[in-house]
């Protein structure tokens, strides 16, 4: 895992590019402590930078840039590709291999396919490569948005970076709110891509690539069309081979390190499945983290299943004082506001302090096994949909319900009696503030009177894929894959999820969904075979106790700095919300 940084710049020459380049790696270091390197062309129009966190050939020879042997391109790569010995023996039969760096195997790929590199490579990444003889850029980011990838293109240059502010601060080009997304995360919690807070930087959306030169500038999708066709005729045995045999070539794909790694155990079905896996030929590391306050803490539970597993246990017990005195740190590493991650930081850091750069999650699991609640909401939702549509028009259904239950606190249960689709509803049931409100904050914040929210494409198949679909596209990419990127990163710690790889959510998709949304994630656990009698099924995750702090010392603070903005008296989650929006523009404001 690494940080990469770059301008291509096309109406003029790039001036002063030393100073551009120390400001990146300083900026980016965080991603990649053991070494730093950059790339400026001789037309002096391209600039790649790189800071590198060590994972795969520890080597200087796995420093970047990485140049091709005939000079003609260049790369830098924030990632893995787990399939990489694979195609590296494609690769060899005709490219001299210098290094054992995937890095190198990525390069040779897209010399080799071109676009079509991206079809056989498996991992987590964003990369740019330049080609000299073209001067033409190449940029690219997973299928599932892993690894996130900002950018700003204006006057036909474009400025590329791993993190959002030190695009700000690379004073490229001027910097200001974007207040529609800005709405959008006062619903959500987060930001929805390829929109980001600040008007002018986007995210490349996961499973897109970039296209740059004099020319032309061109975004193109290429995952879409290799989603897997469904596999009816398959029952529920051969299911579960299925199951097991892909889970079990994600997870060892996953483990590829010559550094040493752990895995976070929360004391659930999915961060189990992770290590059922991984501790079948290695003794593994697991962390955890707990609490004082035992409706929260799930750590007795963690501890053994480390002990069936016969695992390395390492657990930290989480104090309120804490997240007190860990607070204004948490918020100067958020690149942009997010209601999560709080968890994310910790766990990360106590990795780090134990002395592991790499860490394996069980992200995805519930998106991909129904395990959350939404699943059984978004159904009720659909027979509602389906009532309104089909037997009751929608006036009439306004006249039962009652119009102060509907009013009340400005209840998102306004948003879901008039949701229109299957997305709607979906963000009225995930969401945190009501349109109205969060419409109303966003008036005082800036004056300004905005939209609704922003309406994503989806495809509407059982109601089952169709929210696993929705979470996948939205909650899981815009909130927990982008927190585990920042807050991993922020102590130099790579996050690997076996659940969100391309061959394994493909997999999944194409099974019935019969078999895949059994209650309790059923398939899954008998698939692993994973020790039932001591997971806790009803786990809290890495879930923090916010709400029994914002009670005490924390809250006092909080609660008065968003006074101006919400009312004390709401939920505890609302008040948080708003208060890392206003702090993150309160230390960001010199770039705005």
């Amino acid at each position: 895992m690494c940080g990469i940084a770059g301008i291509i710049n096309f109406e003029s020459k790039i001036e002063n590019h030393e100073s551009i380049v120390n400001r990146f790696h300083s900026d980016l270091k965080h991603r990649g402590p053991d070494s730093c390197g950059h790339f400026y062309s001789s037309s002096h129009n391209a600039l790649l930078c790189h800071t590198r966190l060590s994972i795969i050939d520890i080597s200087e020879s796995g420093n970047q840039p990485i140049e091709s042997y005939d000079k003609r391109f260049n790369i830098v790569f924030n990632g893995e590709i787990y399939n990489y010995k694979d195609l590296s023996k494609i690769i060899s039969e005709k490219f001299n291999i210098n290094t054992k760096s995937d890095t190198e195997i990525l390069l040779y790929m897209y010399i080799e396919y071109g676009s079509d590199c991206l079809q056989h490579i498996s991992g987590m990444f964003s990369f740019a490569i330049w080609d000299n003889l073209k001067e033409e850029v190449f940029i690219a980011r997973d299928p599932l948005g892993i690894k996130p990838l900002y950018y700003n293109f204006s006057n036909n240059k474009l400025s590329f970076c791993s993190e959002l502010r030190p695009l700000m601060r690379s004073k490229q080009f001027d910097c200001k709110l974007n207040y529609q997304a800005i709405n959008n995360y006062l619903i959500t919690g987060s930001f929805h891509e390829p929109d980001t807070i600040i008007d002018n930087i986007s995210v490349l959306k996961s499973g897109h690539y970039i296209t740059h030169n004099k020319n032309s500038f061109l975004i193109k999708d290429y995952y879409k069309k290799n989603n897997r066709k469904k596999n009816k005729d398959v029952n529920r045995k051969s299911a579960l081979k299925i199951i097991r045999n892909s889970f079990e070539k994600s997870v060892n794909e996953h483990l590829q390190s010559d550094v040493p790694t752990g895995v976070f155990l929360s004391g659930g079905i999915d961060s189990t499945a992770v290590l059922s896996i991984a501790s079948k030929n290695l003794k593994m590391n697991t962390l955890s983290i707990g609490f004082q306050e035992k409706q929260w803490d799930e750590s007795s539970v963690s501890k053994k299943i480390a002990k069936y597993y016969n695992t390395n246990h390492h657990e930290y017990i989480v104090k309120e004082e804490d997240a007190v005195s860990s607070l204004d740190d948490f918020i100067q590493t958020i690149d942009q506001p997010t209601v999560d991650g709080f968890n994310t930081y910790f766990i990360s850091r106590f990795t780090k302090k134990i002395g592991f750069k790499v860490a394996l999650s069980g992200l995805g699991g519930d998106e991909l096994f129904g395990g959350y609640p939404s699943f059984e909401r978004m159904k009720i939702m659909n027979h509602y949909l389906n009532i309104k549509k089909n037997v009751i028009p929608n006036k009439s259904l306004e006249s039962i319900i009652p119009k102060r239950l509907v009013e009340k606190n400005n209840s998102r249960l306004i948003d879901m009696i008039n949701a229109k689709d299957l997305f709607e509803s979906y963000i009225a049931v995930r969401g945190i503030f009501s349109k109205k409100e969060a419409s109303e904050i966003v008036k005082k914040l800036s004056g300004k009177t905005v939209d609704n929210f922003t309406k994503n494409y989806y495809e509407y198949k059982s109601i089952n894929s169709t929210t696993r679909d929705l979470e996948l596209n939205n909650y899981l990419k815009n909130q927990l894959l982008r927190d585990s990127d920042i807050f991993g990163m922020k102590w130099s710690i790579e996050i690997r999820t076996p659940f969100i790889d391309k061959n394994f959510v493909s997999t999944i998709k194409s099974l019935p969904d019969k078999y895949i949304f059994e209650k309790n994630k059923g398939i899954l656990s008998e698939a692993l075979d994973l020790p039932l009698h001591i997971i806790n099924k009803k786990k809290q995750g890495f879930t923090f106790p916010f709400e029994s702090w914002l009670k005490n010392n924390l809250g006092e603070k909080i609660i008065n700095y968003t006074a101006p903005i919400i009312d004390n008296d709401n939920k505890w989650f609302k008040i948080w919300t708003v208060y890392i929006l206003k702090k993150w523009i309160e230390k960001n404001k010199q770039y705005l």
